[in-house]
């Protein structure tokens, strides 16, 4: 579970599929079943990166993979280089 939750997803011109299985994987490991299509995820992720990228004025957003209270989340990093 500690490579899971130290994974990240960078959306964008570097891509996502590899950090989505990443996620998907952790949610299953958590117990979360999996609601949302993976084409459904992306989309969903894509909105919010161009928010985030707005927001904090930063060339891509990074998705980091986190568990908390025993639920599985994404918390973006702005990458400004």
């Amino acid at each position: 579970m500690d490579v899971l939750a130290g994974s990240a997803l960078v959306v964008g011109a570097l891509g996502a599929a590899a950090g989505v299985a990443g996620i998907l994987a952790a949610r299953r490991a958590a117990g979360s079943p999996d609601e949302v299509s993976f084409e459904n995820f992306i989309a969903k992720l894509k909105v919010n990166e161009g928010k985030l990228k707005a927001q904090y004025q930063c060339r891509a957003v990074r998705f980091r993979v986190v568990m908390k209270d025993g639920k599985v989340t994404l918390k973006p990093v702005p990458i400004f280089a």
